[in-house]
């Protein structure tokens, strides 16, 4: 299950579980740098199954069950990760139960996970140290920290549920700053309008098949979740985990598909290709004069040199770049 809001990235299992092990980026993801790789929710012990998941305007929604209570978690992305889970009792009997949240992080760089920058691939796991608000999490030796609020604070609760009766937990993940946490509803409800302003300025496209239509709107708001703002307009990353960042001819070929849906996609793209041109020839990026980039990435792994900030090596952005530009001044003028 992944989420992407303008920078930021999260991946985790459908229960929304993150562990740092996992095969897919597990993570809370601030660019090319994991915050977060170890979340997990504990009820008695064991993490609740999730039963249904639904992802819409942004946020996602999880509906799972632990023993005999229900959990129902509740998360959008707006430079971290904001949740809030709701444990009820559905029985008609009193239950008794311990939760546990556990959290940690490695900071890794995504192309030291990938296997491109193996010097940074072990990095040690940050120290956890609890505070009055939750949890911050420091990189050995000084540096980064992820700061973990949790209301009400504490990451072990006993709950004694009567019938009918809920538990909320609210945990908001970001990199250490002074600012509090962020009110949850509100904060739902600005990436909510996001995404209506976004279907506003959208063309509508609708058949007479209902599951047709629901394909085409979640098609929509996958698109919109994929891109970021950058100064040039908006620009579709390539895709998460792996690939959250700017490419050259993935986002190319997506401004040529959404054409006919909204035209700012291929002006956003086009702009910022253009204003990252090759400029000068060097063999350690491939960069050449006027060449089209393939990918940008930022983190450790571009800060020590492992790996460059902006790579030139493809065949067919540039070639790509004139023909979306042509397209977009048809559909355009």
């Amino acid at each position: 299950m992944v989420l992407q809001e303008d920078g930021s990235f999260a991946a985790s299992a459908a229960n929304g579980g993150m562990r740092a092990g996992g095969p897919d980026g597990d993570g809370l993801w601030i660019g090319d740098t994991r915050y977060l790789s170890e979340y997990r929710l504990l009820v008695n012990g064991q993490e609740p199954v999730a039963t249904a998941v639904r992802v819409e305007s942004g946020s996602v929604h999880i509906e799972a069950v632990a023993a005999a209570l229900d959990v129902r978690r509740e998360r959008y992305l707006d430079s971290g990760l904001h949740e809030r889970i709701t444990i009820t009792n559905p029985g008609s009997s009193a239950v008794d139960a311990g939760i546990e949240l556990t959290l940690g992080t490695d900071f890794i760089d995504m192309m030291a996970l990938r296997g491109f920058a193996p010097e940074l691939a072990s990095p040690p796991a940050a120290t956890a140290t609890p505070t009055a608000r939750g949890v911050v999490l420091n990189e050995p030796g000084g540096g980064r920290a992820a700061e973990v609020v949790i209301q009400p604070p504490g990451t072990r609760h006993h709950l004694e549920l009567q019938p009918g009766g809920s538990f909320s937990l609210l945990v908001d993940a970001h990199p250490q700053s002074s600012r509090g946490a962020p009110e949850f509803d509100a904060g739902l409800a600005r990436i909510r309008d996001a995404y209506k302003s976004w279907a506003d300025d959208c063309a509508t496209f609708e058949t007479d098949n209902p599951a047709v239509n629901e394909l085409l709107r979640q098609s929509r708001d996958d698109v919109r979740m994929l891109t970021q703002s950058h100064p040039t307009g908006m620009y579709p990353t390539g895709g998460i985990p792996w690939y959250a960042v700017p490419f050259g001819r993935d986002a190319l070929f997506t401004s040529l598909f959404t054409l006919a849906m909204n035209p700012e996609i291929a002006r956003g793209s086009l702009r910022f290709l253009a204003a990252h041109q090759g400029r000068r020839q060097d063999p350690s990026n491939e960069e050449e004069p006027g060449k089209i980039l393939h990918e940008v990435r930022t983190g450790e792994a571009v800060d020590r040199g492992f790996w460059p900030h902006i790579f030139f090596g493809n065949v067919d952005a540039a070639a790509l770049f004139v023909c979306v530009l042509a397209e977009m001044l048809d559909w355009t003028g």
